[in-house]
């Protein structure tokens, strides 16, 4: 196991902190108990940074900057492509930008049938990368074919994220 680290710059970085800034503000004159109450909010807000983390185009239509993750993840997944390996992507934001590599990909919205079906035809044959929501992916399925596992956008609860990499290790 490898944890990377990618720095944001420019604009990406100018848009987190232009975003903490306005969270922070809005946070600064409420009360214990409106706090308490605007918790869900808070939520939303954490999970907007985070989008911002993995690449802004999710968050803000239109953007054409750059992620710094986003290419740290392309370069990863282009190595272990050139190397032979199989690769699952795990990542809660289906809507990540797509790459001229072959994927199939598997969310929320793919029915059970198809859910064995793709997972079959990438351990057989020569696709090389899974494209996976978390939550979709990570129970049930049989990914023993990769040799990769990325999670782009690691999940709070480590046990989800562990029981989604032992799709690869299954015996």
């Amino acid at each position: 196991e490898k944890n990377m680290y990618a720095a944001m710059e420019g604009e990406q970085k100018e848009l987190y902190a232009a975003h903490v800034q306005r969270l922070l503000y809005s946070l600064s004159g409420q009360t214990e108990k409106e706090y308490a109450s605007n918790r869900i909010q808070v939520l939303a807000e954490l999970t907007k940074l985070r989008q911002i983390c993995c690449d802004p185009g999710l968050l803000f239509e239109g953007y054409r900057g750059g992620s710094a993750k986003m290419q740290l993840c392309l370069e990863l997944i282009r190595n272990a492509c050139e190397g032979g390996h199989k690769v699952l992507l795990f990542s809660q934001f289906t809507s990540m930008r797509k790459e001229k590599i072959q994927y199939y990909s598997l969310d929320g919205s793919t029915p059970k049938a198809k859910r064995l079906e793709l997972a079959e035809a990438f351990n057989q044959d020569k696709t090389q990368v899974f494209c996976i929501s978390l939550k979709a992916g990570g129970t049930g399925l049989n990914l023993t074919g990769a040799d990769i596992v990325i999670h782009y956008d690691p999940w709070w609860n480590v046990a989800v994220q562990n029981q989604a990499t032992d799709r690869a290790h299954r015996i």
